[in-house]
């Protein structure tokens, strides 16, 4: 956590907002950029930890974070529950769309939550907020983070658009190898599933990247027409798109962020290394922050706020299985533990 604002001033490009007149000002001047993506929280003083870092602060078993979250995709995938749910809105089932399912229903995932729209963002740093005064500045206020992606030319690659390169440069191998070998077998069955490809394995290399909102992401589409898409009623209430924080086990995303800025990079450089700390996106300065004093937050809220979640029973009855699944695991886990100790 953070102990003060003027703390946060050396990992952001900060700015406080302290009168809904800059607020407005703010919202009026920002919002109509499509390439932002938004983060409210509810707390100033919170770092960017994933819910799978959080978790760990507070759970003592036996396995890693990445062990972790390989059972319970492996568990969730596997439910005949969530295969009824995805088949309902004819969505392929895959590792990508099971995790963005398990982040909107609150299991533990190495993803944050971003937002294409600035009033949703705004929604989710007024909810939840805790109104009670405090003698530390920084808890009178929460925050809006950015990202403008029209300026971080370098953190061009969202997982989609890696995917959609990778299944673009598979098509036209393999056409190039038929049409010079046009009698020799070929095993292409990568490039018409899904499944055999959008796999935890892979997505967990890259250590710092984005997952699009499905309305503006890139179509990756396989040989057979099936096409990713990470659709489920929350994410589409919150325009959702996520990042990605897996440098390591306990880093926040801002310093696996502002350790790959262009500075950053520089400064690697200059003092001899041979190799940078770090693999995948590259960054190109600091984010934005906006810290957001808490009465002009609820002053925002009486005529903007935006209704986050969908309260249908079956989104409902959805999560109460995730989280079946979830205890399942932890249950295991512990006993496991326990056992080791003996």
């Amino acid at each position: 956590m953070y102990n003060t604002l003027e703390e946060k001033s050396d990992v952001f490009n900060r700015v406080t907002v302290d009168s809904i007149e800059e607020l407005n000002t703010i919202v009026s001047n920002i919002s109509g950029n499509d390439n932002n993506r938004y983060r409210g929280v509810n707390e100033a003083k919170y770092t960017m930890l994933t819910s799978i870092q959080r978790f760990y602060q507070n759970i003592k078993i036996n396995v890693s974070q990445n062990e972790y979250i390989s059972q319970l995709l492996y568990r969730v995938k596997s439910d005949s529950d969530v295969k009824n749910y995805f088949n309902k809105q004819n969505i392929p089932i895959n590792d990508i769309s099971c995790m963005a399912l398990m982040q909107h229903q609150g299991l533990p995932t190495p993803m944050l939550d971003f937002s294409t729209d600035i009033n949703i963002a705004l929604s989710f740093a007024e909810d939840g907020m805790n109104m009670a005064s405090s003698s530390n500045k920084i808890d009178d206020y929460v925050s809006l983070y950015v990202i403008d992606l029209s300026v971080e030319t370098e953190v061009a690659a969202s997982v989609q658009q890696i995917y959609q390169r990778g299944m673009v440069s598979g098509k036209l191998m393999l056409n190039e190898f038929r049409q010079e070998n046009p009698n020799t077998p070929v095993n292409a069955s990568i490039l018409y599933d899904m499944d055999r490809f959008i796999k935890w394995k892979d997505i967990s290399g890259f250590s710092l990247s984005f997952i699009e909102y499905q309305q503006k992401a890139p179509g990756v589409v396989t040989l057979s027409g099936q096409q990713l898409d990470l659709t489920n009623p929350n994410l589409v209430k919150q325009k959702g798109c996520f990042v990605l924080n897996l440098h390591n086990e306990s880093m926040p995303m801002e310093d696996n962020w502002n350790m790959r800025t262009l500075s950053s990079r520089n400064q690697i450089w200059s003092s001899g290394a041979q190799k940078l700390p770090f693999s995948g996106v590259h960054t190109y300065e600091k984010m934005i922050c906006y810290d957001i004093k808490k009465v002009v937050m609820e002053e925002w809220a009486r005529r903007n706020k935006v209704e986050l979640y969908d309260n249908s029973t079956e989104n409902k009855a959805i999560k109460q299985k995730l989280h079946d699944i979830q205890d399942d695991i932890q249950d295991e886990l512990t006993k496991d533990l326990t056992h080791s100790r003996g």
